[in-house]
């Protein structure tokens, strides 16, 4: 097999994976704060940073120490985190680099629908303050 069709082998894997974990997580989830269906995080202050990061699969694609994850498709959280602020993660995480205009990512670019504001800022706090120097 040759080295690119393998890493699309492997990236086509790793997409299967995150959309089952999405397609789960969404699927025991249930209505959000405003009786909407389709939320999947949970209103502000019912769930941690932690585990909101376990709620929202990130897991499933990122290592984060603290968080015990050990996902390989994306970035490793531990290296990469250390450039951001709250505002700049925040701003990542609902418009990963790649999406819109055209680009190609991975990460889902939807958190800004399926999250608050406040579990962002929740998730974006535990990240932060977990986080090695």
């Amino acid at each position: 097999m040759t080295k690119p069709r393998a890493l699309a082998l492997a990236a086509a894997a790793g997409l299967v994976a995150a959309a089952l974990a999405f397609a789960v997580i969404t699927a025991v989830d249930g209505d959000d704060e405003r009786g909407g269906a389709g939320q999947t995080a949970p209103a502000a202050g019912q769930a941690s940073g932690r585990e909101l990061f376990v709620q929202m699969g990130c897991g499933s694609c990122h290592r984060f120490a603290d968080a015990g994850s050990t996902g390989t498709i994306g970035p490793d959280l531990d290296e990469r985190l250390a450039g951001y602020d709250r505002a700049s993660l925040v701003q990542t995480i609902v418009t990963p680099p790649g999406s819109g205009g055209g680009g190609f990512t991975l990460m889902p670019d939807n958190f800004g629908e399926r999250m608050t504001p406040r579990a962002l800022n929740a998730l974006a706090a535990y990240l932060l303050a977990a986080r090695r120097p």
